[in-house]
């Protein structure tokens, strides 16, 4: 069972230990407060990530289902995460550049293409943290059912609350979509 607010401390992204606790009827606060962590938590392990290891959020989902899969078609891995297939097509060119996957050709029928891993892109993989989504995605397969539903029901509400319904995201948590460029 999820723990409860009253069981939590609410901390802004930017308080230090010593800042005063959020009260607890001012839900407002409280909602902006985690909706700040999480673009902040998803901003740094963005910015770290790049700096560590030269590869974006998105670049990492696409490789990590290229190795897992041991090989994949464009149009699987855009459906897989949730991506268009020009955009798929612009990473995976960058990861090729960087040496991390390859495509190849079916011999049969020239038109299927087949994404595969490199062995530095299998390392890579190996070395590199996992993304924040895929420990949310772990983190709520844990909770029961009705409160994974709780939970998707009620950031379905607050998008609608805050009249964002329009805005269009993949649900890859990264803050920075312009990192996804090739790094100087």
């Amino acid at each position: 069972m999820l723990p409860t607010m009253n069981e939590r401390s609410h901390r802004s992204v930017d308080e230090t230990a010593d800042s005063p606790d959020i009260p607890q009827n001012r839900h407002d606060l409280r909602v902006l407060s985690g909706i700040r962590r999480i673009i902040r938590a998803a901003d740094l392990f963005s910015r770290r990530l790049a700096a560590q290891h030269g590869i974006t959020v998105p670049q990492l989902l696409c490789l990590n289902h290229v190795v897992h899969s041991g090989g994949v078609s464009i149009k699987a891995l855009a459906a897989e995460i949730y991506l268009s297939p020009s955009t798929i097509v612009g990473i995976i060119d960058r990861l090729e550049t960087r040496g991390l996957v390859e495509r190849h050709r079916s011999k049969p029928d020239k038109r299927l293409v087949k994404v595969v891993p490199t062995e530095d892109g299998r390392r890579l993989v190996e070395t590199s943290p996992s993304a924040l989504h895929e420990d949310l995605v772990a983190g709520l397969r844990e909770l029961s059912s009705t409160d994974q539903q709780r939970i998707a029901d009620a950031v379905e509400q607050l998008v609608t609350v805050m009249e964002i319904e329009q805005v269009e995201a993949a649900p890859i948590l990264e803050t920075k979509p312009e990192l996804d460029q090739p790094l100087a």
